[in-house]
């Protein structure tokens, strides 16, 4: 008769896990100004991602006209609409009547 004899195993298991880090989508920041007047912001938030289309709306106060854009972004335009793609900082300018 013969005897089984057990076979005993020893295993070494190496596992290394590997990943590549998102990167972290860019925040920008939006200043807006107005003297003599208001902005509406839309959507108005603390941030904004890269790409993100933003909505400026002029409101003046009695006796006070929009006049225009400046800083970043130079318009004449009522409605500014802003692609952000870094801070941004826009000042909302009025006139007297």
């Amino acid at each position: 008769m013969t005897a089984e004899r057990p076979i005993c195993l020893s295993l070494i298991v190496l596992a290394v896990l590997c990943g590549i880090p998102q990167a972290q989508a860019a925040a920008y920041t939006l200043t807006v100004t107005a003297d003599h007047g208001s902005v509406t912001i839309s959507p108005d938030k603390p941030q904004y991602d890269a790409g993100e289309i933003v909505r400026l709306i002029p409101r003046p106060e009695t006796g006070y006209c929009f006049t225009g854009w400046s800083g970043s972004i130079n318009s004449r335009h009522l409605v500014l609409q802003i692609a952000m793609n870094g801070d941004t900082a826009v000042t909302a300018n009025f006139g007297r009547w």
